[in-house]
């Protein structure tokens, strides 16, 4: 599927869901390498359900506010 879904949104959901996904990836990555020197396949797993529990809580917020109202109905 990949990034198919994403147009469905507006370019504002888009943008939101991008920087908060390249700032998780950079905060995660620096703590990994501070922590334990490197990642493994763990903190590879870690990374994948964390970043898909911050989509989920980023989609919510903008529900909230909603902007994703006028995309879905």
């Amino acid at each position: 599927m990949g990034l198919a879904p994403l147009i469905f949104y507006t370019s504002e959901v888009v943008f939101s869901l991008l920087l908060v996904l390249l700032f998780f990836r950079w905060f995660f990555k620096q703590w990994l390498m501070a922590k334990i020197g490197g990642f493994t396949g763990d903190c590879l797993g870690a990374a994948q359900q964390i970043s898909e529990l911050l989509i989920y809580l980023t989609l919510v917020a903008f529900l909230k506010n909603d902007t994703l109202t006028r995309v879905i109905g």
